[in-house]
């Protein structure tokens, strides 16, 4: 498989340690997919898809691997070579006709900025959408115009573990926030959040008594790149780089509990 090269037609910094890039052309992708960039003489790294558009593509670079460092040199209109977008994203027909519920950490941002843009462009489809979302401080917030518009449209609540400047939202854990609200019945609800307070997620959720089958998670701690050759994404007999990193719950219990 052959990258192809395309032109950085955006570049934004999202926060200290996250960059924005966008590649326009025609792209079939869906929430919670990957996109693996080539960088030369580097290699090979996957960044989450931030995005929903078939006429263009952003994704998210974290800078603390070497080639994400690297990206961070790119400016727009550079070259840049990328592959296909890989991966199971999100079963996004499960979310018709139904309340839209995401909840994620500063982890699952980039796919919950996916999701909710598809699921913008199928507003007829969809009852409504809800977010409930938690940071370590309001520091480490990014996307931030986004969580803002999204606020004026639909249902957003937001928590901080930690206070900080001109922040007057709630303050707690992720779990106390949803303690304090209440997720309709007949919900789809997309869990992007980083393992241990999936752990907790799930515990809440299971107790209120929700559905398993209409619950996806996402588990992107050991994704790869999509060829299976590292190993690094196997758990028991499933690559995450090919199944994943979107599963659904029923199929999270049995590889992870």
């Amino acid at each position: 498989m052959i990258p192809k090269e395309y032109r950085i037609s955006k570049r934004e910094q999202v926060s200290k340690k996250n960059i924005l890039l966008e590649v326009r052309g025609r792209f079939s992708y869906l929430p919670g997919q990957y996109i693996p960039v080539y960088v030369p003489f580097l290699g090979v790294a996957s960044f989450p898809i931030c995005s929903y558009d078939k006429k263009m593509l952003q994704f998210l670079v974290n800078t603390d691997s070497k080639i994400g460092k690297e990206l961070t040199k790119y400016k727009e209109r550079s070259k840049i070579f990328i592959y296909k977008p890989f991966g199971r994203g999100l079963d996004v027909k499960k979310f018709e006709e139904k309340h839209a519920v995401i909840i994620l950490n500063r982890t699952g941002l980039p796919i919950a900025r996916a999701l909710v843009q598809y699921l913008e462009s199928k507003k007829q489809k969809i009852n409504d959408i809800i977010i409930y979302t938690g940071f370590n401080k309001p520091a480490n917030m990014f996307f931030v115009k986004d969580i803002k518009r999204w606020s004026q449209k639909h249902n957003v609540f937001t928590t901080s573990l930690e206070t900080g400047k001109q922040w007057y939202g709630h303050l707690g854990s992720i779990i106390t926030l949803l303690r304090k609200v209440s997720i309709p019945a007949s919900s789809t609800i997309a869990v992007l959040a980083g393992e241990k307070t999936t752990k907790q997620i799930i515990e809440f959720l299971l107790e209120k008594k929700y559905d398993k089958k209409m619950i996806q998670m996402l588990v992107n701690s050991k994704l790869s790149w999509h060829n299976k050759r590292s190993g690094q994404c196997l758990i028991k007999d499933t690559y995450l780089c090919v199944d994943g990193p979107v599963i659904p719950y029923t199929e999270y219990e049995r590889l992870m509990l």
